[in-house]
């Protein structure tokens, strides 16, 4: 877990907390309300193996009761920190496997540089998460069910994805899941690569395209409730207003719409269904969050796609074999090879690795560009056109992610 240990009283804990901007994964403890117990100083010894380097030597209890920390032992120094807060050298921040103490300026600048990368690293994998979405509303539309059901593709998108990270995971230490977790674990596999994998693309294959790429942008509403009551994450002024803005560009897309659709046998069951796919994708995003901050990503998802194959099976497993593998052509072969490769494994991945550093209602905003890139791809391929009403809506679009993705100030 991330932490960030600070007196909230102290100027210069205050200063150095906006100059880091820390992602909303960082749990923020004001030792002076929360004094470190004996469990969180053990973890703080076991970084260090020394409590000289988290002592304060400059406490003024120090002088009031007449010591020196030079003259100090280790012993006492334990003692002295888990006595009173101000013997504790501040900040002490915990972040990415990484430990920065005290206030020094070289020290503030590594954990600055640190914070940064991550946090830009994690939109980047956001925002690549959401291309591959936005791309996916057309790219598998086409193929169903001419060459594979709904059920089938979902079939086909859990089994690939396993084998994947499975074969990926051999290159990283192996992790063993707690017994505790595997309740949560388990849900959230259930939501995520279950439900929500069959509703959306059962959904898909009903509706039109464009259709699902607005409705998926009811997620962030629902993320951000959920991470309210579950998560009890804080939901500013500014982000509220930043969905609402991100929310209106989607829907002025869809009012633009376009006068060509796919096949969309029955609208209104298809819309029903990608509206169940938002709520399950949300409540996935905010289960699985806490889990993200204790275990790797590749863990994670190897394990919890392999759960989504034995879940899906009996749902999916007869349009699966109904599929003539050996007569496909290529061109729908390259849109399951995007569906398993690009839509589940990497799509996946980017999103649990965003989720270690930025919080639910962050990465559940970047649905919001999903319209603007199926519009984008349509144009690119010749099959709609770039106009002013477009061009509002991505504005509103881009201003809406933008403010939902800025970190709240500290003063």
């Amino acid at each position: 877990m991330d932490i960030f240990y600070y007196l909230k009283s102290c100027d210069t804990c205050r200063r150095i907390l906006k100059t880091l901007n820390l992602p909303d994964s960082v749990t923020l403890i004001n030792i002076k309300e929360n004094p470190i117990c004996k469990d969180q100083l053990a973890a703080l010894f076991s970084q260090t193996n020394s409590y000289a380097a988290l002592f304060n030597s400059r406490a003024q209890l120090l002088r009031k009761r007449g010591l020196k920390a030079s003259e100090l032992s280790e012993e006492t120094m334990r003692d002295l920190l888990l006595e009173h807060y101000s013997f504790l050298k501040r900040p002490v921040l915990i972040y990415q496997d990484q430990f920065f103490i005290g206030n020094a300026p070289a020290t503030i600048a590594a954990a600055e540089k640190r914070s940064m990368n991550k946090r830009i690293l994690a939109l980047l994998a956001a925002f690549g998460a959401t291309t591959i979405y936005g791309l996916n509303h057309t790219i598998a539309k086409v193929i169903m069910p001419e060459y594979i059901g709904a059920f089938g593709l979902v079939m086909l998108r859990v089994v690939g994805a396993t084998v994947l990270f499975w074969i990926i995971s051999f290159a990283f230490p192996n992790e063993k899941i707690d017994r505790k977790d595997l309740f949560r674990i388990g849900i959230a596999t259930l939501f995520g690569m279950c439900i929500n994998m069959l509703m959306f693309i059962k959904g898909l294959s009903l509706s039109t395209p464009i259709n699902s790429s607005v409705i998926v942008t009811l997620t962030p509403i629902m993320v951000m409730i959920l991470s309210a009551i579950f998560l009890k994450e804080k939901i500013t002024t500014k982000k509220g207003f930043g969905i609402l803005m991100g929310f209106g560009g989607a829907i002025l897309l869809i009012l633009q719409g376009s006068d060509y659709t796919l096949n969309a046998p029955n609208i209104l069951l298809g819309n029903i269904m990608m509206f169940v796919n938002a709520m399950c994708y949300g409540t996935y995003l905010v289960l699985i969050k806490p889990m993200t901050q204790k275990y790797t990503t590749i863990t994670l998802m190897k394990w919890m796609f392999l759960g989504g194959v034995i879940l899906n099976l009996p749902l999916t497993f007869s349009e699966f074999t109904a599929v003539e593998w050996t007569s496909l052509p290529f061109e729908a072969i390259w849109r399951m090879a995007f569906v398993v490769v690009g839509t589940t494994f990497f799509a996946y991945l980017f999103n649990v690795y965003a989720l270690r550093t930025l919080s639910p209602t962050t990465v559940g905003a970047f649905v919001y560009l999903q319209p603007l890139m199926g519009i984008l791809f349509a144009t690119y391929t010749g099959n709609d056109q770039m106009d002013v009403i477009k061009g509002m809506a991505t504005a509103l679009v881009f201003t809406g992610v933008y403010l939902v993705t800025q970190k709240k100030k500290v003063t």
